[in-house]
C-alpha cells in the first residue's frame, strides 16, 4: 500500500504587505502635485472641500460635478459633503492604494476601515478648537459676564483676572469666582492694591528670561547652531521640491531623496540614476 505526500504551497508575503509599493500610477502624467492642482482650475466652489486638500489626497478633477478619480489607483469618488476630509474619504473607499500607503503609512486605511479613527477635516477642528478654547478663556466665563453686568471697567476686570491666576499659579479659569474678582476690584479702587502689580510680575519673569537666554545665546553659538540647523535640514529635504521632508526610499538602491508626493513622479533614483524598481516609506523615530 503506498501512501501519497501532500505537498503544502508556502505562503508568500507579498511586496505591499511589507509597505513595498511596485505598482506605478494609472495616470501618470498626474503623478506630480502640480499638475494635480491645475486639474482643479474649473473646482465648484461651493464645493464644500479645498480643491489643494483634494490634489494633496492624490485626487484628480475632469470637470464634471463634484468628481474626483485617483491618479494613482483610478478610485473616483464623488458626493463631498461639510467636514469630509479626502484622505479619510480615500482610505475608507480604496484602503489598498499606494498613494496613500506612501503618504500616510499601511496602519492608516487600517484603523480607518476598523473604525479606529475617524478623521476630519482642518476646518471642523479649527473650529472645535476654537470654541474649546473660547470656553476656557477667562474673559468669557460667567464670573466676568457677572461683573459686566454690573458696569465696571472692562481694564479693572482684566487685572482682576490676571492677579488671581498669577496668584493661584494656575489655568483653571472654571475655579474663578464672581466675588472674588469683585474684591480685587474693590481693593484696586481702595488702593489697596495697585493695578500694576500683576504687570510688573510679568516684566519682571520676562526680563529675567531674556537674560538667561542672552547669556546662553553669543553670536559665535547661534552662527553655529543656524550652520548645523541649515545642514541637517538640506540632508532631509526632498530632492525634487526642495520643500518636504525626504521620507521614501527607492528599491533596490536603497536611497532616500524624495517626499512621498514627488516620488511616484520618478522612474530612476535622482542620486544614482538606477531604476526603482519598488518605494518603500520610512518612519523617523
Amino acid at each position: 500500500m503506498s501512501v501519497g505526500v501532500t505537498q503544502t504551497k508556502s505562503r508568500e508575503t507579498r511586496p505591499d504587505q511589507l509597505g513595498i509599493q511596485i505598482a506605478r500610477p494609472k495616470f501618470p502624467q498626474y503623478a506630480i502635485l502640480s499638475n494635480r492642482k491645475e486639474s482643479f482650475g474649473t473646482w465648484p466652489k461651493y464645493i464644500p472641500v479645498q480643491p489643494d486638500k483634494l490634489a494633496e489626497a492624490g485626487f484628480i478633477y475632469g470637470g464634471v460635478g463634484d468628481s474626483v478619480k485617483c491618479y494613482y489607483c483610478g478610485g473616483g469618488l464623488r458626493y463631498w459633503e461639510p467636514g469630509d476630509e479626502p484622505w479619510t474619504e480615500h482610505a475608507k473607499w480604496y484602503p489598498s492604494c499606494p498613494h496613500l500607503a506612501l503618504n500616510k503609512g499601511p496602519k492608516f486605511a487600517q484603523e480607518i476601515q476598523a473604525g479606529e479613527r475617524e478623521d476630519i477635516s482642518e476646518d471642523c477642528l479649527r473650529n472645535t478648537a476654537n470654541n474649546k478654547e473660547k470656553e476656557h478663556y477667562p474673559m468669557e466665563s460667567l464670573a466676568v459676564a457677572a461683573l459686566r453686568d454690573f458696569g465696571i471697567e472692562e481694564t479693572l476686570i482684566q487685572y482682576a483676572v490676571d492677579y488671581i491666576v498669577e496668584k493661584n499659579n494656575s489655568k483653571d479659569f472654571s475655579k474663578i469666582k464672581a466675588q472674588d474678582l469683585m474684591e480685587i476690584v474693590c481693593d484696586i479702587e481702595d488702593g489697596k492694591l495697585s493695578r500694576q502689580d500683576s504687570v510688573i510680575k510679568n516684566k519682571e519673569t520676562t526680563k529675567n528670561a531674556r537674560t538667561l537666554k542672552s547669556e546662553k545665546e553669543t553670536p559665535e553659538n547661534l552662527e553655529f547652531i543656524q550652520k548645523e540647523t541649515e545642514r541637517l535640514k538640506d540632508g532631509r529635504t526632498c530632492k525634487i521640491c526642495l520643500d518636504s521632508l525626504a521620507c521614501v526610499i527607492f528599491l533596490p538602491c536603497g536611497h532616500m531623496a524624495s517626499c512621498p508626493q514627488c516620488a511616484p513622479a520618478l522612474f530612476n533614483c535622482p542620486l544614482c540614476r538606477k531604476d526603482i524598481k519598488g518605494t518603500v516609506k520610512a518612519f523617523f523615530a
